[in-house]
């Protein structure tokens, strides 16, 4: 199993050494967000109490240029529930290179430790598409797992398993965890 890990400071590029390890070039849907899998989600539990206010990401590749939407929402029977998460508000973002970036959300999410969450992606392009760099491996039992949103509902991904590397800051200088 896979967890959040401290890091202390906010990620920057180049990319941290530990994301290095990741691989960039997976193929298949799992690991992309597109017009069909318009919504990417890491399922964890909060590693902490406080306020996050960014959400990260890295990001393999582009064909086209978009905006990115992140959001950290509830966990509802395994799946983001929709709605954001302590009194926070989605951010966007634009992205058009591989690279890391940070999302600051319009208000951050209030959490409580080992709080079930989701740290929700989403692709606003009608065209074109955006890998995330992911590891593959790991399990769906326990957090964190990754979920995509295709054909109108949640799923699993099982077939591709994998973490997309993804991270949470939070706002009183409690450390970045991904």
């Amino acid at each position: 199993r896979m967890g959040l890990v401290s890091r202390g400071a906010p990620v920057r590029e180049p990319l941290p050494a530990e994301l290095t390890q990741w691989g960039t070039s997976q193929t298949g849907a799992a690991f992309n967000l597109d017009a069909t899998n318009t919504r990417q989600a890491l399922a964890f539990r909060a590693p902490q109490t406080g306020v996050i206010d960014r959400i990260g990401f890295a990001a393999g590749g582009t064909v086209a240029a978009g905006t990115v939407q992140g959001d950290v929402q509830a966990m509802v029977a395994g799946v983001p529930s929709g709605t954001s998460y302590g009194g926070g508000s989605p951010g966007t973002l634009s992205v058009g290179a591989s690279g890391t970036y940070e999302i600051t959300p319009a208000a951050g999410y209030a959490v409580t430790r080992r709080d079930p969450l989701a740290g929700v992606l989403e692709w606003s392009g009608a065209a074109g598409s955006l890998r995330l760099v992911a590891q593959v491996g790991g399990d769906t039992t326990n957090a964190p797992y990754l979920l995509r949103f295709t054909g109108g509902s949640w799923v699993v991904s099982t077939s591709t398993v994998g973490l997309i590397a993804m991270w949470v800051r939070y706002a009183e200088g409690g450390g970045t965890y991904y």
